[in-house]
């Protein structure tokens, strides 16, 4: 049986912004939300490959992740991506000072390195082009907890 993927990446923000130093209490109801639906297959807005990585503790090391041979799914195939579609990180730790440094390689996003700090996510997504991937070249994403425990979800999406 073919493996398919269907999904939606999704941020957004509900609430509300209030300010009671007005001369009568004032607010803006903020309701932004990002969708983008993924269906499966290999065309803009598709992807067929989904990588997990949840609960990933880091203590005083890195973790790089090969993305044209990531170890396995979680049927046990290796997964070779070609294309990005998306990738999401979050750190589950909630101490100060914890941050995770995002680098390796694979540069072709613009936003390595990046920091995720506790308790926070770091979320992209190429739905139309995807990020391209090229067994060594552009194949490494390396997460570095700095010499402190961090506990993290990884989610990667995308083509082979």
């Amino acid at each position: 049986m073919a493996k398919t993927f269907r999904g939606t990446f999704m941020a957004g923000l509900v609430g509300y912004y209030t300010n009671s130093d007005a001369m009568a209490e004032a607010y803006q109801r903020i309701a932004e939300a990002i969708r983008k639906p993924f269906t499966s297959g290999s065309g803009d807005n598709q992807a067929e490959l989904l990588y997990l990585d949840p609960g990933r503790s880091l203590a005083s090391t890195s973790k790089s992740y090969e993305l044209d041979a990531l170890a396995s799914d979680v049927w046990g195939d290796t997964i070779t991506f070609s294309k990005i579609r998306f990738i999401i990180i979050q750190s589950l730790t909630l101490t100060t000072g914890k941050t995770l440094s995002i680098g390796g390689d694979f540069n072709t996003l613009g936003v390595v390195p990046a920091l995720v700090y506790p308790g926070s996510v770091v979320a992209i997504a190429a739905p139309v082009d995807g990020f391209p991937v090229a067994a060594g070249s552009t194949d490494t994403l390396t997460i570095d907890s700095g010499g402190n425990t961090v506990v993290y979800n990884l989610l990667i999406g995308g083509n082979d």
